[in-house]
């Protein structure tokens, strides 16, 4: 891993390298397969979290601001899920334009 830090990020050094692969794994870009060690000049090796697989929604995203309450989250999830519906929702309350929400922009915000 150290190698490769090397030769794709351009550096010199390999004390670089492993300052550089260090930061990454601490914002969570990769980490160790069993998430056993962290990252050092060794032979192990590491698997980016785009490349993992789940069932979780958007599960790939990482996230660097500072952490926020649980509650905060699902409280600024609901008020986007709310403004959303209620944009597509028809002037008598009863319908809701499921294909008009699945084009928006802010959908594909919400999605981001």
């Amino acid at each position: 891993a150290v190698t490769w830090l090397m030769k794709d990020c351009d550096l010199a050094l390999r004390s670089e390298a492993v300052k550089l692969g260090q930061e990454l794994a601490e914002k969570h870009f990769f980490h160790h397969v069993c998430y056993s060690e962290a990252f050092e000049d060794y032979s192990y090796f590491y698997r980016f979290q785009q490349d993992e697989k789940g069932i979780s929604y958007n599960e790939a995203a990482i996230w660097n601001g500072p952490a926020r309450a649980g509650k905060v989250v699902a409280n600024d999830i609901r008020k986007k899920i709310l403004a959303i519906f209620n944009d597509f929702l028809s002037p008598d309350g009863l319908t809701v334009d499921y294909a008009g929400i699945a084009k928006s922009e802010a959908f594909a915000d919400y999605e981001r």
